[in-house]
């Protein structure tokens, strides 16, 4: 019998069911017909041998005609994993990272941007960072940090509108803050 097609028991030429495959020359009734190995498919019959599963796709059982389909993670969540014969494993997004969506198998986490920030790991949108309260400013807001919030230096003020990054503003020429955290300038007495 001609590859891949194999003689049975009664002498006659069979072929493979998809799923297998045949690699030997098919010489005798004893070559037989193999399963596809898990990671590999054969779509049709009488195969000489199996395709591996392409990226994005895996196949955890023998003997099948194609590959699975990676699953995308939940929103929060990063796939990896996921080839010849293993389905993956969803992890968390990193604190610092946010993933919105359910969207493809290949989906990454992405970091928060300039202005927000995420300090739980696992969450699909991350927090804006918020302005401190009078007299004071906040930095290094970003990723997985809230920031801190410092107060104004002397000489220096901030009411507690604006934005979160904001700063301290110095006091008009006639103005003075004289301690630290002042959210208004004072106005110089008469002559100094």
């Amino acid at each position: 019998c001609a590859l891949p097609i194999f003689a049975s028991l009664s002498g006659s030429c069979q072929g493979c069911s998809a799923g297998q495959f045949k690699a030997g020359h098919g010489a005798s009734y004893t070559d037989t017909c193999t399963d596809c190995a898990t990671g590999r498919f054969a779509s049709d019959g009488n195969a000489s041998g199996c395709d591996a599963c392409t990226t994005g796709e895996y196949q955890n059982e023998e003997g099948k005609i194609s590959c699975k389909l990676c699953s995308p993670c939940n929103a929060g969540h990063t796939l990896s994993g996921c080839a010849n014969s293993a389905a993956g494993t969803c992890s968390k997004c990193n604190a610092g990272q946010f993933k919105a969506t359910a969207a493809n198998w290949d989906s990454t986490c992405t970091n928060c941007a300039t202005g927000r920030f995420q300090s739980t790991a696992g969450k699909a949108s991350c927090d804006a960072c918020v302005a401190c309260g009078n007299g004071q400013f906040r930095t290094q807001c970003k990723l997985a940090s809230v920031g801190t919030c410092s107060k104004c230096a002397v000489g220096k003020f901030k009411d507690a509108t604006g934005v979160w990054d904001s700063t301290c503003a110095s006091c008009d020429p006639g103005t003075f803050a004289a301690e630290t955290g002042m959210s208004l300038c004072a106005a110089c007495g008469t002559g100094q």
